[in-house]
């Protein structure tokens, strides 16, 4: 399990059962028996596995889970997975314990789905911003948004020689374009620091989500910075009202 900025973790999980795990083919009357023995193996150990993806899962609260290995095996975990992950996983016969399997494989089909989660992530984001159509563009919109606590998620296009900065308060929400208007929410020491630094403190403080852009992904968007709102009211800058 993989999360963002996060130490990789690792479960292993060791089959419960000696029975062969092959289909064997003995002949004569046991044959029958060594077949359900070994299919009742791999079930108990699919279960096992599934158990601890599950477990990993939850705790880096995944976004993607890529099941490899054979096409049985992870069929059969896959169909045990909670309704909750099913469909978040993708399956594969990359880098199975086949002779001559080719880790490379699966890490490149893990982060073209990673990528392909973030690309619907994105596109997501950028409609829920367009229906919004004046309100929540700019950064003195955004500023104003994250004062109110009414940013769902912050749009921000990546720009390395950006070198804005704000004024911060103590708490969260207490963020301004100037030390004035902090002033008037009765901050006695405003703090000027980077605008980047000042936006993605507010975010965590006020529980909102962020998603970045590549310049070409939102080549119109003011400021290079927008906002998807948890609501709006009369009282929303761009509402007609300034």
């Amino acid at each position: 399990a993989v999360s963002a900025g996060g130490v990789p973790r690792r479960a292993h999980v060791a089959g419960r059962d000696s029975f062969p795990l092959r289909r064997v083919q003995p002949g004569g009357w046991s044959q029958s028996r060594y077949q359900r023995a070994a299919m009742e193996a791999w079930h108990q150990n699919a279960g096992d596995v599934t158990a601890a993806t599950v477990q990993l899962a939850d705790r880096v609260g995944a976004d993607v889970v890529v099941v490899a290995g054979d096409v049985r095996a992870t069929g059969m975990i896959a169909a045990q997975m909670p309704e909750r992950w099913q469909d978040l996983v993708v399956r594969t016969d990359a880098g199975s314990r086949a002779g001559g399997a080719d880790q490379t494989m699966l890490d490149d089909l893990t982060v073209q789905t990673i990528a392909e989660v973030a690309d619907q992530r994105i596109t997501a984001a950028l409609d829920r911003f367009g229906v919004q159509e004046d309100v929540g563009a700019g950064l003195d919109a955004v500023v104003s948004a994250l004062q109110r606590n009414q940013v769902d998620t912050m749009l921000i296009v990546d720009d390395p020689s950006a070198n804005g900065e704000l004024w911060i308060g103590p708490e969260p929400t207490e963020i301004a374009v100037d030390p004035g208007q902090l002033s008037a929410m009765s901050v006695d020491d405003p703090q000027r620091v980077r605008a980047d630094a000042a936006l993605v403190r507010a975010l965590v403080g006020t529980d909102a989500a962020l998603t970045v852009l590549g310049a070409d992904e939102a080549p119109e968007l003011t400021d290079g910075v927008g906002a998807v709102l948890r609501y709006v009211d009369e009282g929303t800058p761009g509402r007609g009202n300034g």
